[in-house]
């Protein structure tokens, strides 16, 4: 099966407000000795197993470092094919860079076969530029409005939602 689903990763899989001011000042050591109080999101362990029972490959595209989203993948044991991070793309979203580098890497063709699920605006607009099926992520987005706004493909108000969605979009 040649499909896949593109993750944001902080207030989309997992629940990072609480670490937002020291990851804003730049203080990742303290983030990194942290890891183990974020928490995953209600309903994305069952999308997760979901859409690989599916046989359809996961990438995370993430504005953060890779050694915290490796931290978080490995504290949470997601099995993930790939992680795009800050460091590997000259330009973060809302560029469309890191979302093509992760399409490359899956080694996916067509990008009506990839979805991508984020709860900022700026996800949204990456996942445009790049050609993909956008899904607005507003289980704990502080840009609900915005997200509105955009107009994107789905707009999921739980992670569980998000089933039903590839459920339609890929019935073959």
């Amino acid at each position: 099966m040649n499909k896949g689903v593109i993750f944001d990763l902080d207030q989309t899989i997992v629940k990072t407000e609480h670490l937002e001011a020291l990851r804003k000042s730049g203080q990742w050591k303290q983030v990194y000795s942290k890891i183990e109080t974020i928490k995953v999101y209600d309903g994305i362990p069952e999308l997760l197993n979901f859409i690989k029972q599916k046989g359809i490959k996961i990438s995370i595209v993430t504005n953060s470092p890779r050694i915290y989203c490796e931290g978080i993948v490995k504290h949470f044991n997601f099995q993930i094919e790939n992680l795009i991070c800050y460091h590997d793309v000259k330009f973060k979203k809302p560029n469309a860079e890191p979302i093509l580098k992760a399409i490359g890497q899956l080694n996916l063709i067509s990008n009506k076969n990839i979805i991508s699920i984020g709860d900022k605006v700026d996800d949204l607009i990456a996942s445009q530029k790049a050609g993909i099926t956008t899904v607005g992520a507003i289980w704990d987005s502080n840009e609900i409005e915005k997200i509105n706004q955009f107009k994107p493909d789905y707009i999921a108000h739980k992670p569980i939602n998000i089933i039903s969605f590839l459920n339609n979009h890929w019935a073959d």
